[in-house]
């Protein structure tokens, strides 16, 4: 995981990048964790640029 500024050369905006690694989809997955240990999956980002949302708790 890289976080890094303006890589657009001056919008001045905040970029975050993911090395999907070899063979594997790559993206970046959002989770709320509440204080009783339960995360549960708010959103999907593929490494294609697909946007999905999760209606499913993961551990």
């Amino acid at each position: 995981m890289l976080i890094s500024w303006s890589r657009s050369g001056g919008a001045g905006e905040t970029d975050f990048m993911a090395n999907q690694g070899a063979g594997a989809t790559g993206g970046f997955n959002f989770y709320n964790h509440d204080n009783s240990n339960n995360a549960t999956m708010l959103m999907n980002i593929l490494g294609n640029g697909t946007n999905q949302r999760a209606a499913y708790a993961k551990p």
